[in-house]
């Protein structure tokens, strides 16, 4: 009897992990080649599934009475048949071109002893692709250069498109097909009298492209075609169905980061690549998926927030717009892809390409929202108030009658041709009203400091302090000298003598403006009262660290400190960022508006301010009783005082 369609998902995962263990155990395999011989019996099981080919031998009569089954006949039968149907699947000799198992004949009995009662052509797409995705530990993942979109980032996305039966869906990096899969889910939940479904993915992973097919390619209500290919650089004609202007959505999350050489690519077919020896990837995927998608075509895809804060990035931005425009963009915590092994952070940008040429010049807004909460933390661990799957509905329904609404920010209105081109400045401008002013109007300087090479640091605590991200603790400057916080006197000579404001002094604020995370970008804001005389009454300060110089004609320091203090303000300045790690750059920081109230300075304020003050001094007070705490533990260590007692 066959356990089929019935079989929990839990219990095939535990299969599959049954499986990779035995065959680590029996054969010592590493993890990443225990589960390519998984993949190389599953596809046997699959294949021999369709084709109807039995794969037990044939029961032989013993002298003792009983039927046994010979392990050499039945271990020479599953490698002739996984050669037999490799030979007619040649793209997977990339990966096994020996087609045939690197198991002992122990371990690959054993593991068909695991799946012999199990019809996997039988099990549902969902049951299948979660038990992969359960089986498959960040550990294999990582060594297979394995990285999966998390489930409820594909579910919001997918929500949002909504996509509808007859409608063609493509993710041209499919990678194992999880958008794929959501989709099919949801066209199969929302029209269950639909015979079948359409869907279209490539990638040039083979490995993915197989665990794609496994997923997704034995459904019979989803007709999958796929192909192994580079979807950036397929041969024209060379694949029917992958030509411009046919699909009606692309659901994707494409390799970013990766530079694209002109010695190596021919990159002359993409408007973002125009008089450029080398491209980012993600700007190009971006343009093919636009030339693919019919007029009125909606896109769904996942990039680094570069892609619409870099600056640089204008000109690729404003040849884009000639595709079409924005409609809502997301920004995802940096913790959402931190499992995979990357701390870029992402956004979910949807798009529609133009129905006809007049919308170009059609006006409209860009939906905005920052999310907060995606249900864990950055290890993993589980986090209650999961924003995510309120997504669609707040975009779709602008936070009306919506279960949980969502901070949603409408930006512009602006012409939908310019929504793309001038993104980076409407997103700057949301926090703008007319009772304000700009930091940089309100300030003589906004900048970061510079970084010496190691080679400049004093070996000794003598010369000039260098003020460092870890001198920041948001409840004032710890001056208390740690690894290299001193330079010599020839670096120290140059600060003095730049034109660049390098040397600290009274009134200062200074912030966190580079960091390996998001979230650590203006956390810690600190004043300077003094520069203390114990570490020479002078400092400096890195490239990590940005400086704000209040002008004392137009704002109250102090008035100044407090409003960059505040969580709403850090949220701002956040939304500035640059980068695909986390940079802020000081240009953008001017354009920050600071209400009126914080210059024209209200009672309620002042006595804010007053508190503030205190701090401040009392910080100050901390490090000096910390500085004559060390001063005297340095006498007792150096004389004999104490030492009796």
């Amino acid at each position: 009897m066959f356990i089929s369609t019935f079989i929990p998902t839990k219990e095939l995962s535990g299969k599959f992990r049954t499986a990779h263990d035995m065959m680590r155990n029996i054969d010592g395999l590493q993890p990443q080649e225990a589960f390519d011989e998984l993949l190389k019996y599953i596809f046997l099981k699959t294949q021999s599934e369709i084709k109807g080919d039995i794969l037990d031998c044939e029961k032989r009569l013993c002298d003792s009475g009983s039927f046994l089954i010979l392990e050499n006949e039945q271990y020479t039968k599953l490698n002739k048949l996984l050669y037999n149907y490799l030979e007619r699947v040649e793209w997977l000799e990339t990966i096994w071109n020996n087609k045939k198992f690197n198991l002992s004949k122990k371990a690959l009995i054993a593991i068909h002893e695991i799946f012999k009662d199990v019809t996997l052509t039988d099990i549902s797409v969902d049951k299948k692709s979660a038990a992969l995705r359960t089986f498959l530990t960040p550990d294999i993942r990582k060594g297979l250069g394995i990285f999966l979109t998390p489930d409820e980032v594909v579910k919001s996305i997918v929500e949002y498109i909504d996509p509808k039966p007859g409608e063609k869906i493509l993710d041209l990096a499919c990678g194992s097909a999880t958008f794929l899969i959501e989709s099919c889910k949801r066209l199969q939940n929302n029209s269950p009298n639909i015979s079948n479904f359409e869907l279209y993915g490539l990638d040039k992973n083979p490995r993915m492209l197989l665990l794609a097919q496994l997923n997704l390619g034995f459904d019979e209500k989803c007709i999958f075609h796929n192909k192994l290919a580079d979807s950036l650089f397929v041969k024209e004609g060379s694949i029917d169905w992958y030509v411009a202007n046919s699909f009606d959505i692309i659901i994707t999350n494409p390799p970013f980061g990766v530079i694209l050489d002109s010695d190596q690519y021919d990159l002359s077919k993409y408007s973002v690549c125009l008089n450029k020896k080398r491209q980012y990837s993600e700007l190009v995927f971006l343009e093919k998926c636009m030339k693919l998608l019919k007029p009125g075509g909606r896109l769904g895809i996942v990039l680094p927030r570069s892609v619409v804060t870099n600056s640089s990035f204008f000109n690729e931005r404003r040849e884009l717009s000639k595709y079409g425009y924005i409609e809502s963009i997301v920004v995802l915590p940096a913790e959402t892809f931190q499992i995979s092994g990357t701390q870029t952070t992402t956004i979910l940008l949807f798009a529609k390409k133009y129905s006809y040429p007049e919308e170009m010049e059609e006006k409209s807004f860009v939906k905005y929202v920052n999310i907060l909460n995606i249900g864990y933390d950055s290890t993993g661990r589980f986090r209650d108030g999961n924003e995510l799957p309120y997504l669609a509905s707040n975009l779709k329904d602008n936070c009306e009658g919506c279960e949980k609404k969502l901070k949603l920010i409408q930006l512009g209105p602006t012409k939908k041709s310019s929504t793309l081109s001038n993104i980076r400045e409407l997103m700057l401008k949301r926090f703008e009203s007319e009772d304000c002013m700009k930091l940089g109007e309100l300030t003589t300087y906004v900048g970061t400091g510079r970084t010496p090479p190691r080679s400049k640091y004093s070996k000794n605590d003598e010369g000039l302090f260098l003020v460092k991200v870890g001198n920041l603790t948001g409840k004032g400057i710890d001056w208390l000298p740690r690894d290299r916080n001193f330079i010599g006197e020839d670096e120290k000579k140059k600060r003095e003598n730049s034109s660049t404001n390098l040397m600290l002094q009274k009134n200062d604020i200074l912030l966190t403006s580079s960091a390996h995370s998001p979230k650590y970008i203006a956390e810690k804001v600190d004043f300077i009262e003094e520069i203390p005389g114990v570490i020479g009454g002078q400092a400096s300060y890195v490239g990590e660290v940005m400086l704000i110089r209040p002008d004392i004609k137009k704002i109250d320091p102090y008035l100044l400190y407090i409003y960059l203090s505040l969580p709403s303000t850090k949220e701002k300045i956040q939304s500035m960022i640059t980068g695909q790690t986390a940079h802020l750059n000081s240009n953008d920081l001017k354009s920050l508006t600071v209400p009126m109230d914080y210059i024209e300075s209200t009672h309620e304020l002042n006595k804010f301010k007053e508190i503030v003050k205190q701090q401040v001094k009392l910080a100050a007070e901390l490090n000096c009783t910390i500085f004559k705490k060390l001063k005297l533990i340095n006498l007792v260590e150096s004389s004999n005082i104490g030492r009796d007692l």
